[in-house]
Formats: C-alpha cells, structure tokens, sequence
C-alpha cells in the first residue's frame, strides 16, 4: 500500500453535476473532512467529466481548490486530482448503490 492512502465516499447529486464527498486519509490523522465537486459543464451524463473542487482538511483554516477529472475505467472509474496541471492524488473508485461512489486514492 502506498505511504499516503485516503477513502473518500461521494454522494452523487444532481444527476451527477454535484458530488459532495466525506473523505479521510493517512495524512489527516484519520480526521473525517469534506469535499465538494461541481462539474464544470453540466451534462447530465453521470459524474465523468470534469470539476472544480474545494476541499477542507482538518487543522487547515483554509479551503483548498483544485480540478479533478473523472473517466470510466471498465466497471470502474478512475479520479486524478490536478493542482496548476500537475496530478496531486489519484483514484479508483467503485458505484456503492445508485447514489454513492467510493474512492481509494493516493500520491501518484
């Protein structure tokens, strides 16, 4: 397993044009935060595309943005997280119902 390893678990919303997320990872000391996704075209086409992100972690004043891109990968789909066009976290993620997708992602 990779030394940086999160989950995050997504709630599909708005067929897919909004995802909001509660996520934990290795680096957060298990802290449970929050992400939000907001496809950057709205499609209706499920959640592959592309989106803008924020995001809080636990200990960080801040919100944190950047761009994740979704494609389908198979019976799976695969998440890259981009920061001024460089990858800062990749993903797989699986379908859990009709309404959730979860996500195992780490440092590329």
């Amino acid at each position: 397993m990779a030394k940086f390893h999160g989950i995050q678990i997504y709630e599909i919303l708005e067929n897919g044009n909004l995802l909001n997320a509660i996520y934990t990872n290795t680096g957060n000391n298990y802290d449970i935060d929050n992400e939000i996704a907001t496809k950057t075209k709205s499609l209706n086409n499920g959640i592959v595309g592309t989106y803008d992100v924020r995001y809080i972690e636990s200990g960080n004043p801040s919100v944190t943005d950047c761009i994740l891109e979704i494609s389908k990968k198979g019976q799976a789909y695969e998440f890259v997280w981009e920061k001024n066009g460089t990858p800062i976290w990749k993903g797989i993620g699986l379908m859990a119902g009709s309404n959730y997708v979860a996500v195992s992602y780490s440092h590329p």
